[in-house]
């Protein structure tokens, strides 16, 4: 949590779910992780319970797990090419396999956020109109900016956890695949992002919440990774960023919600999709099972927007 991808120690075997992690594997991580996988941080915040509740070395049940909401992590083919040069320079070839994980901080950005609107809200001047948008800020300057340094570190406490936690599910899917497959295979990551953060700008913070950077970047070749995923029935998309400046050169990362997830959960259930839950509905009592299935169906691909129309717009309009 305090340092993230350079937080770990290859130096010696490391144990659990990143048993096997290299050097040059890791090195590899940094390389082609959003700042490198590691967010400054100065200590542990309300998280020091967590980490040392157990006098030690623990099994941690929170990594290795997708979370709640719209997170997945998701087996899928690379079926066409439409910029083969680079495609060629991401190492992303047609008929390979692809893993595309989306996942955050599970807890802990939970933590995080409702901590610091409680904050915000408190702090706010009562000499001031409320904001319409309920979004209250932290100010950066004045007597109340230690908040907004005690922030950024416990955000990035978060990210660094949802760096690790999407690195553990990334061996434990090609973990799965070799298993299937019965053989060793070479496998890399393309890129790793943090969603929904925020990025340090010219001295101010730009906020992306529901966007991923679509910018310039000397990491990669061509432009910013740009990750499209549709839902679980349709394709996705990676694509590279176009600087453009009206859209703060961010792109969207999916094409968005049509139904509420309320609404969803009373439509019909032979709509959805057959997915991998937490829990095996076989066996379930009724009552049980139905409220299962409801949880299935805030997921289902009929709540969400068609991801083509959302692809030709990024596209379109010059967002990557």
């Amino acid at each position: 949590m305090r340092h993230g991808l350079l937080g770990l120690d290859t130096k010696r075997p490391l144990k659990g779910l990143l048993a096997g992690l290299t050097p040059d594997i890791l090195e590899q991580e940094v390389e082609r992780t959003h700042n490198g996988g590691s967010w400054d941080t100065y200590d542990t915040w309300m998280f020091d319970d967590f980490i040392r509740g157990a006098g030690g070395e623990t099994r941690d049940s929170a990594l290795g797990s997708i979370g709640g909401g719209n997170h997945f992590v998701e087996f899928q083919e690379v079926s066409t090419i439409m910029d083969a040069r680079t495609a060629y320079q991401w190492g992303i070839k047609p008929g390979t396999i692809g893993i595309m994980i989306h996942s955050g901080s599970l807890f802990a950005g939970g933590m995080v956020g409702d901590h610091y609107m409680d904050l915000a809200r408190r702090i706010y001047p009562s000499s001031l109109a409320r904001p319409i948008h309920n979004f209250y800020p932290l100010p950066l300057r004045g007597r109340h900016a230690e908040h907004s340094r005690a922030y950024l570190n416990v955000l990035g406490l978060a990210s660094n956890f949802g760096v690790i936690n999407r690195l553990c599910m990334q061996h434990m899917a090609l973990k799965a695949v070799r298993e299937v497959m019965g053989r060793e295979f070479e496998s890399h990551l393309v890129y790793d992002l943090s969603h929904n953060m925020l990025f340090e700008n010219a001295g101010d913070y730009l906020h992306r919440k529901g966007a991923s950077p679509a910018g310039e970047t000397n990491s990669f070749w061509g432009g910013h990774p740009v990750i499209v995923p549709g839902s679980m029935g349709t394709s996705s998309f990676i694509m590279k960023g176009g600087s453009l400046a009206q859209a703060l050169n961010s792109a969207p990362h999916g094409a968005g919600r049509l139904l509420s997830r309320g609404r969803m959960r009373g439509a019909d259930p032979a709509n959805r999709l057959r997915v991998v839950s937490r829990v095996n509905p076989v066996g379930l009592r009724e009552d049980i099972r139905r409220e299962l299935e409801k949880d299935l169906m805030e997921e289902a691909p009929a709540s969400y927007k068609p991801v083509l129309p959302a692809f030709h717009t990024v596209q379109n309009s010059g967002m990557a």
